[in-house]
This record gives C-alpha cells, sequence and structure tokens, in this order.
C-alpha cells in the first residue's frame, strides 16, 4: 500500500506547477484559479497541440508550452503537476508524476480500472508525495456546514442523492472506450466519495440496478444504487441522463439522529433538528477554488491533506464494481396473476 502522508514533507519553495490539458472545464474552473494564485506559479502547459498550447500559455500566464511530457518530467523546477485531460489519460499521467518526483492534482476520475490503481498503488510507494483527486464536492460551503452538524450526530446516516445529469452528446468523447470508461466510472466517483466524507464511513456492500442499456459501462449511464456502510450508515443514489435540464441537477438529502438536511444544487442548505439552517447562495459554490487552494497549500507545507491517493482509488473500485453489480441478473419476481390483480381467489 502507498504511504499515505499526514503532512507534507518534500519540500517545495516556490511552487511552480505544470498542468496538462487545457479543456473546457480547465478553462472554467482550473486555468483561471491558477492564474490567480498567489502561491503558485504557472511554468509549463502541456497539450496535445503546440499552437493551442501557445494560445492557452498567453492567456493563463503560463511561461511555457509544450507537447512532450518528458519536458516536465526532467524539469527539476517543476514541483507540482495538474491533470485536467481525458480520464484514460489521468492514471498514466498521474504514475509517471509520481515516479518523477511530482506532487499531483488529477481532476476525477483518478483512475479507470482496478489495474489503474494497482500501478498508482506501485508508482507511490515509499514516497511522502500528494495525490490528489479532484473531489471538489468536500469544498463547496453548504457540503462542509452539513459535515459540520453530522460530525455532532451520532449513530448511522440515511442519505439520498440525486443526479440529473442529463444526456451528452452521441459524438462526445466520453462514449469513445479510448478516452473514458463511461459515465458511472468517470462521474459517479464525485458521490462515492461525498459519501465516505459525509458518513465517515467505508462502504462495505453494493446493490445496483440499471435502466436501459447496460450491455458495456461505457453504454450505462442510468443507475440506482445502494451502499452500505461500516457504520451502518445507508446511501441511495439514483444517477440518471433521461431528465429534463429544467429541473436541478442534483439534490442530497441526509437524516441522522434527530436532524433532516436538504441541499438543492448547492444553491440552497436547509436543516432542521439541534440546529436550524437556511442558507441560500448568489451563485452556486461547488469547491472548484477551494479544493485548488488546499492543494497549493498542502504541498507547500502550510497544511495537511484531506484528498489523499488511496481516496481516488477506493472511488475508483467502487464505481468499477457498481458497474458489474449493475450489470449482473437479478433475481426476479413473478407477477400477480390476472385473477389476483383483479382482486379474486383461484
Amino acid at each position: 500500500a502507498p504511504t499515505i502522508p499526514t503532512r507534507m514533507t518534500s519540500e517545495v519553495t516556490d511552487g511552480r506547477v505544470a498542468v496538462f490539458g487545457c479543456g473546457s472545464f480547465a478553462r472554467q474552473f482550473h486555468l483561471p484559479n491558477l492564474r490567480d494564485s498567489r502561491e503558485m506559479q504557472f511554468k509549463t502547459l502541456v497539450t496535445s497541440s503546440g499552437q493551442s498550447a501557445a494560445e492557452m500559455a498567453r492567456r493563463y500566464g503560463a511561461a511555457s508550452a509544450v507537447t512532450d511530457p518528458n519536458i516536465v518530467w526532467d524539469d527539476p523546477d517543476i514541483d507540482a503537476v495538474m491533470i485536467l485531460t481525458r480520464d484514460k489519460t489521468h492514471a498514466p499521467l498521474a504514475a509517471a508524476a509520481l515516479r518523477a518526483g511530482k506532487h499531483v492534482f488529477c481532476e476525477k476520475p483518478l483512475a479507470t480500472t482496478v489495474d489503474e490503481c494497482e500501478m498508482l498503488s506501485d508508482a507511490a510507494s515509499g514516497s511522502d508525495l500528494l495525490c490528489m483527486t479532484g473531489f471538489n464536492r468536500r469544498f463547496a460551503p453548504m457540503v462542509q456546514k452539513m459535515h459540520e452538524v453530522l460530525l455532532n450526530c451520532s449513530g448511522p446516516k440515511l442519505i439520498t442523492y440525486r443526479v440529473n445529469a442529463g444526456p451528452q452528446s452521441r459524438e462526445s468523447w466520453v462514449y469513445d472506450p479510448a478516452h473514458a470508461q463511461g459515465r458511472i466510472i468517470g462521474e459517479v466517483c464525485h458521490f462515492v466519495d461525498l459519501f465516505r466524507y459525509l458518513t465517515g464511513e467505508e462502504p462495505v456492500g453494493i446493490h445496483a440496478q440499471a435502466l436501459g442499456d447496460a450491455s458495456s459501462a461505457i453504454r450505462l449511464e442510468n443507475i440506482a444504487a445502494t451502499l452500505e456502510f461500516s457504520g451502518g450508515s445507508l446511501a441511495t443514489l439514483t444517477y440518471t441522463a433521461e431528465g429534463s435540464p429544467l429541473v436541478g441537477k442534483e439534490r442530497i438529502e441526509v437524516f441522522c439522529d434527530g436532524t433532516a438536511m436538504t441541499m438543492d444544487d448547492f444553491k440552497s442548505l436547509t436543516i432542521r433538528g439541534r440546529e436550524r439552517v437556511d442558507i441560500k447562495a448568489r451563485r452556486p459554490d461547488k469547491g472548484h477554488r477551494a479544493e485548488l487552494n488546499h492543494f497549493f497549500r498542502t504541498i507547500l507545507g502550510s497544511g495537511s491533506p484531506v484528498i489523499v491517493l488511496e481516496d481516488g482509488i477506493i472511488a475508483t473500485r467502487i464505481c468499477v464494481e457498481l458497474v458489474e453489480n449493475a450489470r449482473r441478473s437479478v433475481c426476479e419476481i413473478e407477477p400477480p396473476s390476472a385473477e389476483r390483480s383483479e382482486g379474486k381467489t383461484p
């Protein structure tokens, strides 16, 4: 198993970072946050196209733009890398960065297969490097408030999470096996990690059922799943691509020890119980800026990590099992006879 640090000991003084990838998500969140950081220097941007790399480097303040990852691995001045590329590149790039002695911030999922999880464990073995997966929801202010309240609740938690993810274009890379392993592994890892964070427990049991085509992981995108946790907590997830965008995307409800909490789309939070809370946000905050600031502060030695390599690995392993569980046949119940359905006895 990899060495999980409690505090960074690798010396980072100037905080120089290299970034892999500059897709739409990176441009919307991480690259502006890195550009605005007072703690880190954006040294190198790595993309597959030299022309786009140079343009994006100028826009977001990178000192250089390259297409060869080896330039980053061989550069002793680069302390950390951010991996913002497509899913199936995450684990190979993270493993290479760890072997090169770089701290890692990797967008979710950290890995897409169990074999990749094992590769990452090997790459990190004996190291005190931080490998943090981008589970930004842990850093959302409303989620942190829920977590704070749950710390004062005793007994198991009951959680329901509805994710109205909506459809993707069939031309999207998320349906291309060369780039992704499907939306369940690529996206549901967020919610698995959030369940672990809110319960403070580890998953010990899984039941999942698919809606629609579950012939392969890449096609599976509608799932109802229940996770049982080590302290007796239960979390139920409904993840669907079938809903309307006119309805909110994420809704979570938590019940525990006389307390009930509801959060809608990171826009509103209602808590009733020992504490009464009503919060409405002008703008949803899913924690993207806060998670990056946490990563920077941690590798600079001013904080302790809250997300480590093992968190990303656990989330991937659970999602792989969710897919396999959903694709297995289930016990069928014989429907009632016509006589019974009409209230008659045989």
